[in-house]
């Protein structure tokens, strides 16, 4: 992929996004359509900024040098970083891994309701991927889901939705929606 071309489509989506924020802005209820719009111009503008950071990544491992960056990783442990890149000593890396197996945690704890448990991000995810845009029905659906009382019980249900929308069962979305009924319903 070329970097300038990656720039140019990232310019692009930051100027889209901006015009479509002021015209919802415009009105008192932001319509639910205009909402959506901005968020999926929100996620394409996050994959291009990490496959630009990638390309970064890439062109400057490349003129360092295979020798000096093979030396280098013998000798010297690798650097963790935080979000933004900057590095962390070893106490604040420790203290990250178990920031992070603690969440890993929560995300196979039991949960109360499914509606909580789903994000804003994933909410729109699931209605625009798995319910083909239909929100009404992914409403329906979660509800439904979580009045059963158990996995077992809610499986044809499942089934049913699986085969209305034509799921595949490799999906990573898929499997990141039956993981969270499953959490509810275990």
């Amino acid at each position: 992929m070329d970097k300038n071309q990656i720039r140019k489509d990232i310019e692009s989506l930051i100027a889209n996004i901006k015009e479509h924020f002021d015209n919802a802005l415009d009105h008192d209820h932001i319509p639910t359509l205009e909402l959506e719009t901005i968020v999926n111009k929100i996620e394409k503008l996050h994959q291009k900024a990490i496959i630009l950071h990638f390309l970064n990544e890439k062109s400057h491992d490349s003129t360092k040098g295979n020798k000096a960056a093979i030396a280098n990783s013998e000798t010297t442990p690798p650097v963790q970083t935080d979000l933004f890149g900057t590095a962390l000593s070893s106490k604040q890396a420790a203290q990250s891994a178990q920031k992070t197996e603690k969440s890993i945690d929560k995300k196979t704890d039991a949960i109360a309701d499914i509606h909580t448990a789903i994000g804003i991000n994933e909410k729109f995810q699931f209605i625009n991927e798995l319910f083909e845009g239909n929100a009404n029905e992914y409403t329906a659906a979660v509800n439904q889901l979580n009045n059963y009382p158990s996995f077992a019980e809610a499986e044809s249900y499942l089934n049913s939705i699986k085969e209305i929308y034509k799921w595949k069962e490799d999906d990573l979305l898929v499997g990141k929606f039956m993981s969270i009924i499953k959490r509810k319903l275990k």
